[in-house]
């Protein structure tokens, strides 16, 4: 049974979060704008055909899951003291990364909780395609705010506030203003694909490679080698998604570094005011700034795996959930008793 937390000391979360975090501080520093704006939005995208104090966040509205008022996270999910942003990194039109970035505003700590794009959800009968059934399936065919409603759902009713999604291409634009970061590339990633419209090619040796604007879509994006290659040696990751998600954490604790640097943080906030999609307003986003500043510390930054197993279902991948063991992860984030169910976890029912 998979453990239900990955803590990660000093680590961050992926680029596109960096980014979308830098933006609010400095938005903050150089505008102090919270009173001026009030609900207007401060990334493009989302609910901008809304202003002024009658636009909400388009999730508020929808309200996505109703927790029952005996529900063990009742209480604590109504605090207000908490913000919840489901975050996105997008590839042709897919969610290659999903995750909920949790801050606790009031004791400023953030949890982080990444849940696999394999995560199996079982969406009716009108999908006959089986891999429609991938979490990451979702946001192409039903948009967002569908994708939202699921992860709460998954979540026991934890509420999203807001989103922010981002192309992978916008990390390219962030590379250009930071540079280049050296990481210790755990083997030789090479993989090939020559189908028109989505060619690509990887070709990262092993060791301290630099990685920039120049490789760092490949370095992201890699999976798993191709068969031929395989059997001339060349690996995959060991563990699928999980293996690559604690990469990309590495890589971004030396990004953010790179990213709040003097010289660097106004261009990368330009970048990721032109290129984030979010409905969060500039009063929230103002809000988160100024607390972070105020008191959050990298110390204070615990990540989470979906509790769950890899599974194969129809011959496809899945990460299959385990309910218990995502309850006792939000307990532990919540602090509410002391986490044991973790110990008595068990799979959620696959339909097929």
């Amino acid at each position: 049974m998979a453990k239900p937390k990955v803590t990660i000391q000093k680590r961050a979360i992926i680029t596109f979060v960096a980014v979308f975090i830098v933006a609010t501080i400095v938005f903050t520093l150089t505008r102090s704008a919270a009173n001026k704006f009030k609900d207007s939005q401060v990334f493009h995208g989302g609910t901008s055909g809304q202003s002024g104090e009658t636009q909400v966040s388009l999730l508020k509205e929808m309200n996505p899951i109703a927790v029952d008022e005996g529900s063990t996270f009742y209480e604590v999910f109504q605090s207000k003291e908490r913000v919840n942003i489901l975050a996105l990194g997008v590839n042709d039109g897919m969610t290659d990364t999903i995750m909920v970035i949790s801050y606790d505003m009031q004791n400023q700590h953030i949890d982080l909780i990444s849940l696999p794009r394999d995560t199996y959800y079982y969406r009716g009968k009108g999908f006959s395609n089986f891999a429609s059934h991938k979490i990451n399936a979702i946001y192409s065919s039903q948009g967002v705010v569908k994708l939202a409603e699921v992860v709460s759902e998954i979540l026991y009713g934890m509420p999203i506030h807001y989103y922010a999604v981002v192309e992978y291409e916008d990390v390219k634009a962030v590379m250009e203003v930071i540079g280049g970061v050296t990481m210790d590339v755990p083997f030789h990633m090479k993989y090939d694909d020559t189908t028109k419209g989505y060619e690509l090619h990887i070709d990262i040796p092993a060791g301290e490679q630099v990685i920039d604007s120049s490789n760092v879509m490949e370095f992201l994006r890699f999976r798993k080698t191709n068969p031929w290659y395989a059997k001339q040696g060349y690996k995959s990751y060991f563990d699928g998604d999980t293996q690559r998600q604690e990469l990309q954490q590495e890589f971004v604790k030396k990004v953010i570094k790179e990213c709040l640097k003097a010289g660097n943080i106004t261009d990368v906030a330009k970048v990721a005011l032109e290129n984030v999609e979010s409905d969060m307003t500039y009063a929230m986003a103002a809000k988160i700034a100024m607390k972070a500043m105020n008191g959050l510390s990298a110390d204070n930054i615990n990540a989470y795996m979906l509790p769950g197993t890899a599974d194969m279902i129809q011959e496809l991948s899945f990460w299959i959930p385990y309910e218990k063991g995502i309850s006792s992860m939000l307990m532990e984030i919540y602090s509410i008793g002391d986490g044991a169910e973790a110990d008595a976890a068990t799979p959620a029912a696959v339909t097929q």
